[in-house]
């Protein structure tokens, strides 16, 4: 991506916080600066969209990718799979779920 530069002015004591940010996190100035404004325009884009009438959603899923997933879903699989009831379930899920055909996934 192009960069640009920028050039402003900071007060004298806005100047001697930002860099004793810098000595204590060892980035540099610009790095700082690049992250506040981001953090500011996400800001004032959330408050904006707020002011449309917007609402942030967020949702946490489970990792489908982790081992604890993997190991839980064959479990609950071969419980259903050992279960008098797996002929039911099976009919159940078949009758909710549209499965695509063998012809028009190839």
């Amino acid at each position: 991506m192009k960069s640009h530069s920028l050039t402003f002015r900071l007060e004298a004591d806005l100047e001697r916080e930002l860099e004793a940010v810098c000595v204590e996190t060892g980035r540099s100035r610009g790095d700082i600066v690049r992250d506040a404004l981001h953090r500011q325009l996400q800001r004032m884009r959330f408050e904006r969209l707020r002011a449309q009438g917007m609402r942030l959603i967020q949702v946490w899923v489970l990792d489908v990718h982790s081992p604890e997933f993997a190991a839980e879903a064959r479990l609950q699989s071969l419980l259903v799979a050992q279960s008098p009831e797996e002929a039911d379930i099976q009919a159940f899920i078949d009758s909710v779920v549209e499965w695509p055909d063998a012809e028009t996934s190839q």
